[in-house]
């Protein structure tokens, strides 16, 4: 068994493109640790395409003005609530039911990202191990 930079390479390709997209999900989530307010906000824009939608929304949380982006709902322009983490009031979500789905759902993708990199490098421990092994 040699060593394959090539598939090395495409161990680490794939984490090192989902890590970054799901990263920011699962730091969002200790925000949501001790709760949430719910606040009177506006969906200002929504983009829905083939495949996929995004919606754009604005809120006011204590004399401040905040806005968010959500993907892959469908929702309809004008008033919505929006639930605010008591946190980090910059945190926010249109749905409630989503706030630990989103955190599970990026984790178990960073995890399985991360599979194929666990087993190039069980494959390069076993390769030293066995070369140790006829060696001696």
């Amino acid at each position: 068994m040699r060593f394959q930079p090539a598939a090395y390479g495409l161990a680490l390709l794939f984490p090192g493109v989902v890590i970054p997209f799901q990263l920011p999900p699962i730091l969002q989530h200790s925000a949501w640790a001790h709760g949430y307010w719910t606040v009177q906000g506006n969906v200002d824009k929504f983009i829905s395409g083939m495949k996929t939608s995004e919606v754009d929304y604005s809120y006011d949380f204590k004399g401040r003005h905040y806005k968010g982006n959500i993907g892959g709902v469908v929702h309809t322009e004008g008033p919505r609530t929006v639930y605010v983490a008591k946190d980090n009031p910059a945190v926010s979500e249109l749905d409630a039911g989503d706030i630990g789905g989103r955190y599970v759902t990026a984790f178990v993708l960073v995890v399985i990202s991360l599979i194929p990199v666990g087993i190039m490098l069980g494959l390069e421990v076993a390769r030293v191990l066995a070369k140790k092994r006829s060696s001696s």
